[in-house]
């Protein structure tokens, strides 16, 4: 495959561009630096809060797009670009069966900030890792009133896929609930979802599906890898990006994002000197 044609490149962060311990690979800074130099435009689309997504690419997130909360806020340099909120009412209506949900804890995604009401330390500082600006509520209705809620996401211990997810399908006809990872499940608005993000940029940036590459891990990914013409599904994939689309790349901690990054700009090099 040749790749000297790619205006755009999308990828996920946890099980793609990091590592399994989650850490960014240094190499990844300067071969951003490159892409950009060329005209490429690079995207991070994650389950994460924007604000955490900016801290982990320390500084050198300028001119990168940010596709955070699943795509329901798109942000670069630190300008809103787009935003798909759930109402008060269905965002507590998911609040109160996720309650009731075996051992499962909650996380409320705001533009503003990510808000949850377990106190447990070792909980609080775990789902730090994922969300920067984070306020523990003795309630989550304390959430202010001019917040938009992003994302309900649910912490489940036992199986996000097996446990939580079968009491939150039915609302599949109406809004996004995405298995995100083996522990995390995701509810959002139906359009907030990492495939249509990337739609809105390709159509904003005049770029068109065969000029846009992107790589995931997991079922969150999904939209994402069928709104390119090149979707790379990680080795270490969940099973079923496996089945959509044909293109493979090395594991996250084999760095694959990063050596097809290299392709990438390897093929670009060739054809500026042909």
């Amino acid at each position: 495959m040749n790749f000297s044609n790619i205006k755009l490149i999308v990828s996920d962060m946890d099980g793609t561009l990091l590592n399994s311990e989650g850490k960014l690979d240094r190499d990844f800074f300067p071969i951003l630096k490159q892409l950009q130099s060329i005209g490429i435009t690079f995207a991070i689309a994650s389950g994460r809060q924007y604000q955490n997504l900016k801290f982990n690419l320390e500084d050198h997130h300028e001119n990168v797009y940010f596709l955070a909360d699943n795509g329901s806020y798109i942000v670069k340099n630190d300008q809103q670009i787009h935003v798909e909120s759930l109402t008060r009412e269905k965002a507590f209506e998911l609040i109160q069966l996720a309650r009731e949900t075996k051992d499962c804890e909650l996380v409320i995604s705001g533009r503003m900030n990510a808000y949850v009401e377990c106190k447990e330390e070792k909980y609080v500082e775990y789902v730090k890792r994922f969300f920067e600006d984070l306020q523990v509520l003795d309630s989550l209705e304390q959430i202010p009133e001019e917040e938009d809620i992003l994302k309900v996401t649910i912490y489940d211990p036992l199986n996000s896929e097996k446990n939580s997810y079968p009491i939150f399908k039915s609302y599949e006809d109406h809004l996004k609930v995405k298995v995100s990872s083996e522990y995390w499940l995701d509810i959002s608005e139906a359009d907030a979802h990492k495939g249509h993000a990337v739609e809105i940029l390709q159509k904003m940036l005049g770029v068109s599906k065969e000029e846009t590459m992107a790589f995931g891990d997991y079922l969150n990914d999904i939209e994402m890898l069928q709104s390119v013409e090149y979707g790379f599904a990680m080795a270490n994939a969940h099973p079923e990006l496996h089945k959509i689309t044909p293109h493979r790349a090395l594991s996250n901690d084999e760095s694959g994002v990063i050596r097809m990054l290299e392709k990438v700009l390897e093929d670009h090099q060739v054809q500026n000197n042909s």
